[in-house]
């Protein structure tokens, strides 16, 4: 199923601190948008937002223009969401949690699951040992694959990247790139410009909560290269 999420003037504060005051993004469906900024300008607060962690104090979410309500509980059906630090029964298996989260959705995991694995370098050995037992890099990849697996119109990854080794990065952007390829859509927050360049057909730049810049990475990044628009576009007036 195809997914288009449009945000609009967002607005989420903790004890009138924090948080974001305007941020706005439009992501199209089959597309990767990768949410960039710097420390404490609203990334994770935006993605939980949308997931329906948290509570919007105004704004608007449609998604494929049906309105989602931000100031209360809403379903978003179909879509994933892999938190900075991922939640997993570590009781469970790799291969146990995906059918637990599959049946939480009521959907089947992707007929391709076990390739999907061995792309993100999760040894085969690995998907029936417990997940307290496996590395902290590990207990990532099982975290992205499970959404990639059981998600089915959209799915969000809070700094998925951290903690992967180079051939699982490359790995995790094949499977991106396959997920959008279908019609779905992928939003990702990233610090790493190179690696958001690398993967994102679409970019927002946040500072202090306000969406700064956003669009397709072309328009984005214009004749430069995106880390040069992240500098220009998070650049600060320099005090009188």
């Amino acid at each position: 199923m195809r997914m288009r999420l449009e945000l609009s003037h967002l607005r989420r504060r903790y004890d009138g601190v924090g948080g974001v005051t305007d941020v706005s993004m439009s992501v199209p469906a089959g597309c990767v948008y990768a949410l960039c900024g710097p420390n404490g300008s609203g990334k994770t607060t935006t993605l939980s937002v949308l997931a329906g962690l948290f509570y919007g104090e105004a704004g608007r979410l449609a998604l494929n223009g049906q309105a989602v309500p931000l100031d209360r509980w809403a379903r978003r059906p179909g879509l994933g969401f892999v938190a900075d630090v991922p939640v997993l029964d570590e009781a469970l298996t790799p291969r146990q949690w995906v059918t637990f989260v599959a049946s939480l959705k009521g959907v089947e995991p992707a007929a391709h699951a076990a390739p999907d694995a061995a792309t993100l370098m999760l040894a085969p050995e690995a998907l029936d040992q417990p997940i307290y037992t496996l590395s902290g890099g590990t207990r990532r990849k099982v975290a992205l694959w499970t959404e990639l697996v059981t998600a089915t119109t959209a799915v969000l990854f809070d700094e998925p990247l951290v903690g992967l080794a180079p051939k699982a990065i490359s790995g995790f952007h094949d499977l991106v790139r396959r997920y959008a390829a279908s019609g779905r859509s992928v939003v990702l927050s990233t610090h790493l410009l190179h690696e958001a360049e690398a993967i994102a057909t679409h970019v927002g730049i946040l500072d202090e909560g306000v969406t700064k810049i956003e669009g397709a990475l072309a328009d984005v990044r214009g004749e430069m290269s995106l880390f040069a628009a992240f500098l220009k576009a998070t650049a600060r007036a320099e005090p009188d």
